[in-house]
């Protein structure tokens, strides 16, 4: 099965998240800014704004951050604000380095390079967060070596009929030049084979609430809930004394068989 998503930041302008999610994508990553070579982090003007749209639509949604980090020093640093900006939302997509700047990379050299991608991806890791790496072909092919990240999904970027990356990849990001519903402005889209937020789920990572539920459950609904989550209806009593199966699971939220209802995550609990 291929799932499809966008990727956007401040250069989007301002989105019409209920129009945008009526469209293909199923999943969002948000720039959250860029580091700096001092391993401080540059806030995307509309990161906030573009995390609440994307969650609140019922988009899978993870976070990139931008690259200008030299040392591994400035790298471990930024990864850590960049984890600090990531703990206020419940992220069902991975977390996401972006490295391509070759003006920034090319004097380091590959070595270099890859050493501050890994300590970045590392840092993520150790966190609970599922890490991954953006770059495009002919920056991974040139610029790092890949076999030292194979620990980590890779999202490329390449623009072309057939994809010319030849290794392993996760995310393929195949056009920017996509029309989307409530997007003024072109945006990327990208194609992935991987349920992502089923897996994170699975292994437990993201420090999602219900990290323990997945399609086919048997859960019931807490007795402290208190609204459906796309209806914001409120949750009748009666709603709360039997248990579900959960049909699917999206974002922060699932569906539940019986009920016909989506229902947060946080106010459920395993039967």
């Amino acid at each position: 099965m291929a799932y499809y998503g966008i990727d956007v930041s401040y250069h989007e302008g301002e989105i019409d998240w209920t129009r945008a999610a009526a469209g293909c994508p199923r999943f969002c990553f948000v720039r959250a800014g860029y580091n700096n070579q001092n391993g401080s982090v540059t806030v995307d003007a509309r990161f906030a704004e573009n995390t609440e749209g994307s969650i609140e639509a019922g988009l899978d949604t993870g976070l990139y951050l931008y690259s200008y980090a030299r040392t591994t020093e400035a790298s471990r640093a930024s990864a850590l604000r960049f984890i600090e900006m990531a703990r206020g939302y419940e992220l069902t997509m991975p977390l996401v380095l972006d490295l391509e700047d070759v003006n920034v990379y090319q004097p380091l050299g590959r070595e270099q390079t890859t050493r501050v991608a890994a300590v970045f991806l590392e840092t993520l890791e150790e966190a609970g967060y599922y890490a991954m790496l953006y770059s495009n072909t002919y920056f991974a092919n040139h610029y790092i070596d890949m076999s030292q990240l194979s620990a980590y999904d890779f999202w490329v970027a390449d623009y072309t009929d057939w994809l010319s990356y030849t290794g392993p990849y996760g995310i393929w990001q195949y056009t920017d030049r996509g029309v989307i519903d409530g997007i003024e402005d072109r945006v990327d889209l990208n194609i992935t084979s991987k349920d992502y937020p089923s897996i994170i789920r699975r292994a437990g990572l993201n420090h999602l609430p219900g990290g323990n539920i997945k399609t086919g459950s048997r859960v019931c609904i807490r007795s402290c809930a208190s609204v459906y989550a796309r209806t914001g209806e409120a949750i009748p009593s009666s709603a709360k004394q039997r248990p579900y199966t959960v049909g699917c699971i999206r974002s922060s939220a699932a569906y539940l068989c019986g009920l016909k209802q989506w229902v947060y995550l946080r106010d459920l609990t395993l039967k």
